[in-house]
């Protein structure tokens, strides 16, 4: 279906509404919806958080009489089912829309199709697919786990132009400058969780949290530790911050004396299984979904990102290049050795490349892709082309 600009207007009206609550409506989608009758917007809104009205009760809310006989844009199917609110494919069908335009659909087992039918059987004229790349694009985190059932996980670097994260010596090395550092701080807020291995935070000390006044309190992300050992020192500044949880894996079992001072302190200790002398990512992208943590930026260290790569275990990479050399005996982002061809890890450039003053930053997405898991209708205009765009950083 060719759409007119009219409809691509309305409909890239509903992203930026949905785009408003991003970090507040997880586990839940970002949705928005824009009702139009006679080629006046009558009615807008969009799911706020989790727990609260839908997008399209919202728009409804405000349309009032005027939905009667108009045009929806939403950017995911209705829901229907009930869950903490009534299913919205319900109310659009009692508001008396006649047409609407969904850009995706929704994935969900209890929706996954069961919304749009009920708007065809009441006889409301239902079209799919406008803006649909754009629509998988903003609920990327939401797609990943409904299909891939684990939390979406981004890895982040900060790397010298020779690809070395730090000096052999392991000492901490300020690489990147400070647009680089802010555009960070604004990456961890779009994110549940912040990660790192527990010898970048006995090196570097790290607060992971949002710095420059730009986080909310209810929107701090839960930093967490990967420590096999339990080797984390109890006095670091990851202690000194009450904005948000600590949340350790570590391997068996933990001594009731240590457990109590980690807890003391904030921290919560989850014990998984030992796989190959290693915690099994898979089984902590798994676990962070069950505990409502829909995503996490990985800022490593090397170790860190090294088995969240070989287990082919992430969705995008935000790489941040700065103009300096570190050499040779620098510490690397990728510390498996390559024995032949089929060894490389390959990168998929994704979106953009950004500057940040003096530095660069690439966002790759892994090739399994949530994409590639839609139904074709879903996949066609997701996986075409690639956008060169060059953004300009500022702070």
């Amino acid at each position: 279906m060719d759409y007119t600009e009219s409809q691509i207007k309305y409909m890239k009206r509903a992203l930026d509404l949905a785009e408003k609550a991003r970090g507040f409506t997880q586990p839940n989608p970002l949705v928005g919806a824009v009702i139009v009758k006679d080629g006046e917007i009558v009615g807008e809104g969009y799911h706020h958080r989790a727990g609260e009205a839908h997008a399209e009760i919202n728009a409804i809310s405000e349309a009032k009489s005027k939905a009667m006989g108009a045009t929806m844009y939403v950017t995911l199917e209705p829901c229907a089912h009930y869950g903490k609110t009534p299913p919205c494919a319900n109310a659009v069908v009692r508001a008396g829309i006649k047409e609407i335009f969904i850009a995706l659909e929704d994935p969900n087992p209890k929706v996954n199709g069961k919304g749009i039918t009920i708007l065809e059987e009441a006889g409301i004229n239902v079209h799919t697919g406008l803006l649909r790349d754009e629509a998988i694009r903003q609920n990327r985190v939401f797609l990943t786990n409904q299909i891939k059932k684990r939390a979406f996980i981004a890895l982040k670097s900060a790397q010298s132009i020779d690809g070395r994260i730090g000096p052999a010596d392991g000492r901490p090395l300020k690489i990147t400058g400070d647009a680089s550092h802010y555009r960070a701080h604004l990456l961890r807020r779009d994110y549940g969780a912040v990660l790192c291995g527990v010898n970048t935070l006995i090196k570097d000390d790290p607060s992971l949290n949002i710095r420059y006044n730009i986080s909310h309190p209810e929107n701090s992300p839960v930093r967490i530790v990967i420590d096999p050992h339990l080797r984390l020192p109890l006095s670091g500044k990851i202690w000194h911050s009450s904005a948000a949880p600590v949340l350790i894996y570590t391997l068996g079992n933990v001594s009731s004396a240590l457990k109590k001072r980690i807890e003391s302190r904030g921290g919560h200790i989850v014990s998984l299984p030992d796989k190959d002398g290693i915690i099994d990512p898979l089984r902590i992208a798994v676990d962070l979904l069950e505990r409502n943590i829909c995503s996490v930026l990985i800022e490593g260290g090397a170790a860190t990102l090294t088995a969240f790569f070989n287990a082919d275990l992430w969705d995008e990479y935000h790489c941040f290049i700065a103009p300096k050399f570190i050499g040779a005996n620098g510490i690397t982002v990728y510390r498996k050795s390559m024995e032949n061809d089929d060894d490389a890890v390959v990168l998929n450039a994704e979106q953009s490349v950004e500057i940040c003053e003096d530095d660069i930053r690439i966002i790759y997405k892994n090739r399994q892709g949530v994409e590639l898991c839609l139904p074709e209708s879903s996949k066609k205009k997701a996986l075409s082309g690639k956008s060169d765009a060059i953004h300009l950083v500022r702070r």
